[in-house]
């Protein structure tokens, strides 16, 4: 089976790492893909905004599954398409993608579907997603990120896990598109991870199918805020979470080609997912001067050192090859991903692999997983 992954950053480099390790899957084509990908894809120089060079490219390979990462070609309709076209693709439609498209047909639809948000005292706007304004309490606790995966009618819940948004130690300084993450999280216990799956995810599935009138399929990423056990639902994603994608599939050991062709086919209700019991930790190194203004370019050296110790895997973010070199081309830059046979030995091994790494600028948390160390607690079936 030939597979396509759109996008370039540190999820799709870890989907089409584990997507090229089943015995079903011949090739895996990235596109753009980045320094890498290139060593479990084959890189393809195509924007993943550029719907219609995808499609085509898709037909000339005779691609059988695509697989999307990013919301923009999501929101763009590259779901809708591909379909029209005959082709298999994981992902939801335009209309569905909307749920994280447009922030206020989300708010919408969470209240007609009775999913946990509370009203009202922050202004937010959303930029892009439109003019309109949205009206929130500030909810305090703890995050946590809950994915699924589904096939309109089933949804099949991966690991969980927790991100760590705050570009310093202790949460502090602006937000970024994630420093790092662990999984399993302990903040979600067995009672919250059912009720999750119960109250925030498979709503979703009823309400799109029912009065959307569209049949959602693909990832759908509830991120969650916890506090004194209830849960709130701060937002949805349409795909797969960057970086929580990292430690999750370092764990997951059943054929992530076969849950999601049977997410496409709608053949998920005997689906069976196996996972690691060791936890997994991504450390995030990210560009000086992230998430404002940085340089690129800069060359990376220890990379293949951390890379060859054992249950280490670094997935890259922003890179690219010049020449034999590779070099910085973002801010989020590589994720670092280890797993132990406990957290503290995975935190551990993460940042043991870190400190091998160098780039001229190269900053990185040195507390991810710390919130998970503190709670202990035993690991659920949903993790």
């Amino acid at each position: 089976m030939k597979i396509l992954v759109i996008g370039g950053g540190g999820r799709e480099h870890t989907l089409a790492w584990k997507l090229s390790q089943s015995p079903r899957v011949d090739q895996v084509f990235c596109a753009p893909g980045n320094a890498g990908t290139e060593s479990c894809a084959r890189n393809v120089e195509i924007n993943p905004e550029n719907i219609e060079g995808l499609l085509a490219f898709a037909q000339k390979e005779g691609i059988e599954l695509t697989v999307v990462g990013p919301e923009a070609p999501l929101v763009g309709g590259i779901v809708d398409l591909f379909r029209e076209k005959g082709l298999k693709i994981f992902g939801p439609t335009r209309e569905a993608a909307a749920l994280e498209g447009s922030k206020v047909f989300a708010k919408e639809f969470m209240s007609r579907n009775r999913i946990p948000v509370e009203e009202a005292m922050e202004k937010r706007v959303f930029g892009s997603a439109g003019d309109r304004v949205i009206l929130e309490e500030i909810l305090t606790g703890e995050e946590a990120s809950y994915i699924g995966i589904t096939d309109g009618k089933t949804v099949i819940p991966m690991a969980s896990s927790q991100d760590h948004k705050a570009v310093f130690d202790g949460d502090r300084g602006p937000n970024t598109g994630g420093m790092g993450a662990y999984s399993p999280a302990p903040v979600m216990n067995e009672g919250l991870s059912a009720r999750a799956l119960a109250e925030a995810m498979e709503p979703v599935i009823r309400g799109m199918a029912a009065r959307e009138g569209q049949k959602y399929q693909g990832a759908l990423y509830a991120g969650l805020m916890i506090r004194g056990g209830e849960f709130w639902v701060l937002e949805y994603n349409c795909r797969f979470g960057d970086p929580e994608t990292q430690p999750i599939l370092f764990r997951l050991q059943s054929d992530l080609a076969s849950l999601l062709l049977q997410a496409v086919e709608e053949d998920l209700k005997e689906a069976k997912v196996k996972w690691d019991p060791r936890p997994a930790v991504c450390v995030v190194l990210c560009s000086g001067g992230y998430p404002g203004g940085y340089a690129k370019g800069k060359e990376i050296t220890g990379l293949e050192e951390a890379g060859q110790m054992e249950d280490v895997s670094v997935f890259h973010a922003g890179t690219r090859r010049e020449g034999k070199k590779i070099v910085t081309a973002g801010g989020r830059v590589l994720g670092v991903t280890a797993r132990g046979k406990d957290l503290r030995a995975a935190i551990d091994r993460a940042y043991q692999a870190c400190a091998r790494i160098n780039f001229e600028g190269m900053r990185y948390r040195r507390d991810i997983g710390n919130k998970g160390l503190i709670r202990k607690a035993p690991m659920t079936k949903h993790q």
